[in-house]
């Protein structure tokens, strides 16, 4: 094997490995129940409100947990799209080291990110108080939406410039 076929398998096993870490998380999150999932959503809530509430340090408890139930929701949804986002990011990156028509490795990674998100509310459906929402398939989708839409104009960019110093 020469040095160039080497990098590529270390590009692609290091891709897949940080695929299948994100999917670990991704399903260890909806395999929570919902007192437990509640709680870790409840703990960030709380950080991002200490963080953008002025003075959210110095209020009640019970104000505290009113401004922690209304950042909650907010919290989970960018949750979502961060996490599926981070997942349709490394499987177009993967993707890219085939030789393949760049608008189809876009399609199946956001192909791989719609199935994750639909498996991931199918599971939740079997944790103990949780329940699948579309709500949370569409935010999940438009993550992976973003992530390789970024990807796909930073490349196509990058290809442009490439093509502009070449015919100069």
């Amino acid at each position: 094997m020469n040095k160039e076929k080497i990098c590529l398998l270390s590009v692609r096993v290091i891709l897949a490995v940080l695929i299948l870490v994100n999917l670990f998380f991704i399903f260890r999150f909806s395999l929570q129940n919902a007192t437990e999932s509640s709680a870790t959503s409840g703990q960030v809530s709380g950080v991002v409100a200490d963080i953008v509430v002025d003075d959210y340090d110095k209020k009640d408890d019970a104000e505290k947990e009113t401004i922690r139930n209304q950042i909650d929701p907010v919290v989970r949804k960018i949750a979502h799209m961060s996490e599926f986002g981070l997942l349709g990011a490394l499987v177009f990156l993967l993707m890219l080291t085939w030789r393949w028509s760049l608008w189809l490795q876009y399609l199946i990674a956001l192909g791989a990110t719609l199935l994750t998100a639909c498996i991931d509310e199918l599971l939740q459906n079997f944790s103990d108080g949780r329940a699948m929402q579309f709500t949370d398939v569409l935010a999940d989708l438009l993550g992976g939406v973003i992530s390789c839409t970024l990807i796909l104009a930073a490349l196509v960019i990058v290809r442009s410039i490439k093509r502009k110093k070449g015919a100069l």
